[in-house]
């Protein structure tokens, strides 16, 4: 695995598209996702990132990851995202989870995810641990762990803050969804396992 492959410097110079209205941004992801075209995207705050994650659900075929901390609410509780996801699980596919922390019982989309991953044994849920978060920190700028979900080893969306929820993402990208999709196998084999 290759370190600190990613740093907030490297996208100095991408499209700002959280800049268009709402509905502006919604139509261009739609085309991106649906054309795959080779295009980085920002998101600024956490109603674009929601936005951008419900098209990574709507376009995943065969498996998604997620390293997040906890499913705080932030983006999970909003109805697109949360219609996404639930048609994302009801195509069977694997779900790979790693939280920082217990993860919250009271949110939607972990109570979909759970169940899911329960009924069809068709994923893994584990708390991080300092060895899972060595297998994740080694990608990015001065070995900080950064938050991400990755689809079909090609979409994903990396939060470079999680403040303000500023994020990376590309839908067409397999060079990175691969390695992601590796580090986040590789932290779930060392971390304390939830399901």
């Amino acid at each position: 695995m290759e370190p600190n492959i990613v740093s907030p410097d490297s996208f100095k110079n991408v499209k700002s598209f959280d800049q268009l209205t709402i509905e502006d941004y919604k139509i261009a992801l739609e085309d991106i996702s649906k054309r795959s075209i080779k295009v980085p995207i920002q998101n600024n705050s956490p109603e674009h990132a929601s936005i951008l994650m419900k098209y990574i659900f709507d376009e995943t075929n065969h498996e998604i990851g997620f390293y997040v901390n906890k499913f705080s609410g932030t983006f999970s509780s909003n109805s697109a995202y949360l219609e996404s996801l639930s048609n994302c699980l009801n195509r069977n596919v694997r779900v790979y989870v790693l939280v920082d922390n217990e993860p919250n019982q009271y949110s939607l989309a972990y109570q979909m995810i759970f169940k899911h991953i329960r009924e069809t044994g068709n994923g893994k849920i584990g708390k991080a641990t300092k060895k899972s978060l060595e297998q994740i920190s080694v990608l990015f700028e001065n070995n900080k762990s950064l938050h991400f979900l990755v689809s079909d080893s090609k979409r994903y969306r990396i939060e470079l803050n999680q403040t303000t929820r500023a994020a990376y993402a590309h839908f067409n990208d397999q060079y990175m969804g691969q390695i992601l999709t590796e580090a986040l196998s590789e932290s779930l084999s060392f971390s304390e396992k939830i399901l």
